[in-house]
């Protein structure tokens, strides 16, 4: 299938009426601005339809496609699917845009023969006072901890078998923690639930099962059963410590190839219950049960209920060919849900009779398919409106006036509350990636235990991953939203254990997630010199800092270790597998330490001293370490291989090598004209396709966009801005034409494989870091302003915007405006005051890239210099022109 992509016309106004959406699709309107065109963009994407923060992570894929129920593999695959298309088959082309980068309303245009249409596709608000459910389920009898990811539809319907079976709560790398309700220290006997459909037992998926009171039980369901076969286990539990619940934990076992873990159902039953898997399985088992959790059922049970709408209009045949057929639409719905058909009421409804899907008009028959369901209609239908409802709606709902509903939807966006306008460029497709990447983060954000966390995805990736909830506290605090970083870290702080050990990945051992939750608070505290909320939760720091101390001190009595003075082996992720010895969390604890030691010494902490003698104790160890590990590449570059034990027979040296990066930018552990940083820059160009570097992580021969755009902001550092810009267009040519990007993808003509979740809005915080970080930097206690600007940035009638971006040294504002003729320019700013707690460095403002476009200064015509020094807390203002 080819697909044909365009930037798509942008505009807020809430009157646009379904015709003038499709009009706009229709005739293609806008061209691509600047060199992003999406040339590179994924073979396939999920562009969410959803609400800020919202259970529902509705999505439409590249197709068009409304997309729901994903598990625990196929991974990124939606079970369920509906879409809008002629009898003679899906399109060949399609066209697919947004309707404005801050509004997730989905356009599509399709062909296929002699046929074309059009569609709109976004999400309802609904009218109920909240948009959450909690994390109690409504009867009140258990509750889930870390999120409520699941789904109803896992697996099929089979006959004579619970419900239970059909549905599936998840966790990826991390558990499924439910608590039941009992009276305090009574005992019960529990049964849990698995069927096992995706596995085949080539990977093990191992799981430990823990019960309160009944100790835990190792399984793997492949090797015990056979695959798509319920299987039951026994626990006698008891609520031991009294506090009113019994704790079921399912986590994945240490040795385990796959540590995303599953659970069907539990089943509580009195202490001395001869209940057996039998009547579990059948069903007969509910009668008896005082409690049955269909897991991953939860967001049903709060009676929230969320629309999502496809619209679709066929062209009239004479638009296409004087001889074309009627389109004859078709509603297919690919799903294993257990569905009925009410054409009468043009309803296609679920349990309890529940309305799923709604036609307007009413189609006129549905049959079963081996994948679902075929809904038809009257011949000569040309315009065809499906709603999409998730949750319990009442069995009466009426359709809605999806006029008047979008108007809503877009009101709502309008109104959001969201960081927006801090940071403009202007590019405008470059801007709508800023503009849809916050909205995109924040859709995909999720209220947890009490708390909002930033995730990296929707489906797979649904959950905290303190990696990436620092870049997003990052990001979001480079355009001001300190409420949301702040709060994201509190969520953060939640999961640390009395031991100073933060994080919530099982079994890896991440030991960086301890890391990047220290450098995390001290860099919110930093950018927003909130000194009262670092002192507040320094008690969080203290013990985190230590905890990496504890961790490198137990290796220090063998000697002969490859790790001798560093960490235990543990898991580094981001493209190297298994638990090994490695530089990953390695640099992580290096910049966790030394950040430390900085705020520890300047807020004049007890702890300074003693975390200065741990850090440079802990970097001698690495040192000496490199000295033993760097190694060349075929090429003669030099490079430290992530992997202590690197083998180059098997090995790749680029894989994993994003902790290079931030050990120079962030970290600051490298010199900038350090061998190994130079060499390990150069053994990456050289391996790069369409501007990304070749297998830097899970996927071989594959390209990790995100990965490069750490890559930028390294060039960055190093002060060699062109590779900014190309690195910059490059990341952003590999974003979907709807501002989303997938984990890792092919190179063009390489193949169509994908890996990780979509969106992976990573991709979405990386462009609001690399941009912030290019036009104003932190480096080495001085303030660099417009370092990498972009060149074609400075085209005439251009507007370079920030506006009182918080930094170290406190917020600032600067303006660079190319006139209309551009034949000149202006630059205008305001500094702060810095605070004295912290070194007040240099205010710098760089005009070597201001030169590079060809202007020189107003006044005189003399050439620009590299850079001017600013003074702080005054404004500045700077004419530039052509010879």
């Amino acid at each position: 299938m080819t697909r044909v992509f365009n930037q798509g016309h942008q505009t807020t106004s809430a009157a646009v009426t379904l015709a003038v959406l499709l009009t706009l699709i229709a005739a293609g309107t806008s061209v691509a601005q600047e060199s992003v065109d999406f040339r590179y963009a994924p073979h396939k994407w999920f562009t969410p339809i959803g609400l800020i923060d919202d259970w529902q992570k509705s999505l439409v894929d590249q197709d068009g496609r409304l997309t729901y129920d994903f598990g625990p593999g196929p991974y990124a695959v939606g079970k369920t699917t509906i879409a809008v298309v002629p009898s003679s088959g899906p399109a060949d082309t399609t066209l697919q845009t947004l309707f404005d980068p801050r509004i997730p309303v989905v356009l599509s245009r399709h062909a296929a023969q002699d046929k074309n249409w059009s569609q709109i596709a976004f999400g309802l608000v609904p009218r109920a006072a909240t948009i959450r459910p909690s994390d109690t389920l409504a009867d009140g009898l258990a509750s889930r901890a870390q999120g409520l990811v699941g789904s109803v539809a896992w697996g099929s319907a089979i006959e004579g078998v619970d419900v239970a079976f059909q549905s599936v709560a998840w966790g990826t790398g991390r558990s499924i923690e439910y608590n039941i309700t009992v009276p305090p220290h009574e005992a019960r006997r529990i049964a849990l639930g698995f069927r096992e459909v995706y596995r085949r037992g080539r990977i093990k998926r191992t799981m430990d099962l823990i019960v309160e009171g009944a100790g835990g039980r190792s399984v793997d369901l492949i090797e015990v059963g056979a695959r798509d076969e319920p299987q039951v286990f026994f626990f006698n539990a008891s609520d031991v410590d009294g506090d009113g619940s019994i704790h079921v934990e399912v986590t994945p076992t240490r040795d385990a190839q796959d540590p995303n873990v599953f659970l069907n159902g539990i089943w509580v039953f009195d202490e001395g219950s001869e209940v057996e898997a039998l009547d579990v399985v059948s069903g007969r088992a509910r009668e008896v049960a005082e409690t049955v959790v269909d897991a991953g059922t939860e967001l049903r049970r709060e009676g929230i209920v969320r629309m999502d709408v496809i619209r679709t209009v066929f062209d009239r045949a004479a638009s296409v060919r004087a001889d074309a057929v009627d389109p004859d639409p078709r509603v297919l719905v690919t799903t294993l849900r257990s569905l009925v058909a009410d054409p009468a009421h043009g309803v296609l409804a679920g349990e309890g009779g529940h309305p799923f899907i709604m036609t307007s008009p009413h189609f006129a028959h549905a049959e079963r398919t081996a994948s679902g369901w075929e809904l038809t209609f009257a011949p000569g239908t040309r315009a065809v409106d499906v709603v999409a409802v998730e949750g319990r709606a009442p069995n009466d709902l009426v359709f809605p006036d999806l006029d008047a509903e979008f108007e809503r939807t877009v009101d709502y966006w309008q109104d959001a509350d969201l960081p927006w306008g801090r940071l403009r460029v202007p590019d405008e497709a470059i801007q709508g990636l800023i503009d849809g990447g916050i909205r995109t983060a924040y859709q995909i954000r999720e209220v947890v235990d009490g708390y909002p966390q930033f995730q990296p995805g929707p489906s797979v990736y649904r959950g905290l991953w303190y990696g990436d909830s620092q870049w997003a506290v990052e990001a979001f605090s480079f355009v001001d939203d300190g409420a949301a970083a702040r709060a994201a870290l509190e969520g953060m702080m939640r999961y640390q254990r009395v031991d100073g050990r933060a994080g919530v990945m099982k079994p890896a051992l991440l030991h960086r997630e301890t890391a990047h939750l220290v450098f995390g608070a001290i860099r919110y505290a930093r950018l927003f010199r909130d000194w009262t909320w670092l002192d507040e939760h320094w008690d969080s720091i203290r013990r985190g800092v230590d905890y990496l101390i504890a961790l490198r001190e137990q290796t220090l009595d063998d000697t002969q270790t490859l790790y001798h003075g560093l960490f235990p082996p543990g898991l580094t992720d981001g493209g190297i597998g298994g638990i090994g010895p490695s530089y990953g969390s390695i640099y992580w604890g290096l910049i966790a330490l030394a950040e430390a030691s900085r705020a520890a010494e300047i807020l004049d902490r007890e702890e300074a001293a003693r975390w200065s003698d741990a850090y440079n104790a802990f970097d001698a160890s690495f040192r000496s370490a490199v000295a033993r590990d760097a190694r060349t590449d075929a090429d003669g570059n030099l490079f430290l291989p992530v992997k202590m034990d690197f083998d180059p027979d098997v090995d790749e040296p680029q894989r994993g090598q994003w902790g290079v990066f931030h050990a120079l930018y962030i970290g600051q552990i490298y010199a900038d004209d350090d061998p190994l940083v130079t060499g390990t820059m150069r053994m990456l160009e050289d391996r790069t396709v369409d501007g990304l570097v070749v297998t830097p992580g899970w996927l071989d021969g594959g390209v990790w966009p995100i990965f490069d755009a750490h890559r930028a902001m390294a060039y960055n550092w190093l002060g060699d801005a062109d590779k900014v810009e190309e690195i910059l267009y490059a990341f952003a040519n590999h974003a979907a034409p709807t501002g989303v990007w997938v984990e890792e993808q092919m190179p063009r003509g390489s193949g169509t494989r994908t890996t990780g979740d979509v969106p992976h809005t990573v991709g979405n915080m990386q462009v609001i870091r690399l941009i912030r970080t290019a036009l104003l930097l932190e480096k080495d206690g001085d303030l660099e302003l417009l370092r990498s600007m972009p060149l074609r940035w400075l085209r005439a009638g251009s507007e370079t915007r920030l506006a009182a971006l918080p930094t170290y040294f406190g917020p600032v504002t600067i303006r660079v405006t190319v006139d209309s003729d551009g034949q000149g320019g202006a630059i205008w700013g305001q500094l702060p005051v810095p605070d004295d707690r912290w070194n007040k460095g240099t205010a710098r403002l760089g005009l070597h890239r201001i030169r590079s476009a060809g202007f020189t200064h107003a006044g005189d015509g003399s050439m620009l210099p590299d850079h001017v020094t600013l003074e702080w807390g005054e404004p500045f203002h700077i004419r530039f022109s052509r010879r």
